[in-house]
């Protein structure tokens, strides 16, 4: 059955998503969007038609695309076996919670021409994590959802146990990246890359000549010679210029910081560089202690919507301490809580009373839990 939509997770505008070149995040979509694409994420290249679907590239356009795309490891792409895949495809897609669909899956994997695509394709599917699956057993199949799909991704991974990643094909897309980068690679910009893709730019540096000067037009003293770019290099600065903002962040976060930032509620952590900054104007109205010991006494109150950091520091929320008022609306704008509560209480009294530990009261709210003694 030819699917009839494609997923994009709301959350991809707030990662490595948002740096990519406009053009590189509509062709993800749309690779995400096609009705031949597998369950198991792979598509048969077809720069030609997928042109004809773009108004204003050619599939000399959509290749620079995908090249940009794979050597951010968003997808692989291996020429030779004209095939295509969509990396996180299996674990964003959902599909695989289902017995059935992984069963889909796992047919549509072992399928894959390429060898590297299904070497990608077991490290992917060893990624996923079953521990939220349902545990109940079935009285059909005597197992429950959790087991029989543990059972499909082991399967799938001896299946595959025996491909390797062709290097050649890993790195496609990485050479096209190069061509953008200055002969002599500065720090900021090396620690922006993928890890392959910085080993293959410092060997190209080491072999070339450093005086010899580019002749395109736009490149100066010392860089590479070239006509054309498969991405867009005013979109490859800017997001230099960001994560370079955030490298100098990191190499200057203080230990206390650090103290602060791993204590705070984790699933709150946002905009660590933002945080940093209101935490060098909060040191300065308060000691660095008092905010930690504040933070750990707010701890111990309902954090479950505790603001960013940066919020957090900036109104002087150590002063306040821990939130309690989130537990008690719960408790009086809930009815069911509050007879839980009461019989909890009641339950208690009646248990300490059969054991001689105290004298009977009178119960909170209707009868005694449990009967007449």
């Amino acid at each position: 059955m030819a699917r009839e939509y494609g997923k994009l997770y709301i959350k991809a505008w707030s990662g490595g998503f948002t740096k990519l070149p406009a053009r590189a995040q509509r062709t993800y979509m749309f690779l995400l969007s096609q009705p031949d694409i597998s369950n198991a994420g792979t598509l048969t290249l077809a720069l030609r038609r997928w042109a004809n679907c773009v108004g204003d590239e050619s599939a000399e356009d959509i290749e620079d695309d995908l090249k940009c795309l794979a050597a951010r490891d968003y997808i692989v792409v291996d020429e030779g076996c004209e095939e295509l895949l969509v990396r996180t495809y299996i674990r964003w897609d959902g599909g695989w919670r289902s017995p059935n669909m992984m069963v889909s899956i796992k047919a549509a994997a072992s399928q894959a021409l390429s060898e590297t695509i299904r070497a990608v394709i077991r490290e992917e599917v060893g990624r996923l994590d079953t521990s939220t699956l349902p545990k109940k057993v079935s009285d059909k199949t005597g197992r429950s959802t959790k087991d029989f799909i543990e059972l499909l991704i082991g399967q799938l991974s001896d299946e595959l146990a025996d491909d390797e990643k062709d290097p050649e094909v890993i790195g496609w897309g990485s050479e096209t990246l190069q061509e953008t980068l200055p002969l002599t690679i500065p720090e900021r910009v090396s620690e922006t890359l993928p890890e392959r893709v910085r080993e293959r730019v410092t060997e190209r540096v080491s072999d070339s000549n450093p005086s010899r000067k580019g002749s395109g037009k736009g490149f100066g003293k010392g860089l590479l010679t070239t006509t054309t770019t498969a991405i867009d290099t005013t979109a490859i600065d800017t997001t230099t210029r960001v994560n370079n903002r955030e490298t100098t962040a990191n190499r200057s976060y203080t230990p206390q910081f650090e103290q602060f930032w791993n204590l705070y509620p984790q699933h709150r952590r946002k905009e660590k560089p933002k945080a940093f900054a209101e935490w060098k104007q909060a040191i300065k109205r308060a000691d660095p202690d008092v905010i930690i010991e504040g933070l750990r006494s707010y701890l111990t109150g309902d954090v479950t919507y505790a603001p960013y950091p940066a919020k957090w520091l900036k109104t002087d929320s150590w002063q306040d301490g821990p939130d309690t008022s989130r537990q008690v609306e719960a408790s009086r704008s809930n009815p069911a809580m509050a007879r839980r509560e009461s019989n909890y209480g009641n339950l208690q009294a009646y248990v300490n009373l059969r054991h001689g530990q105290g004298q009977a009261t009178q119960p909170a709210q209707g009868r005694l839990i449990g009967g007449a003694a």
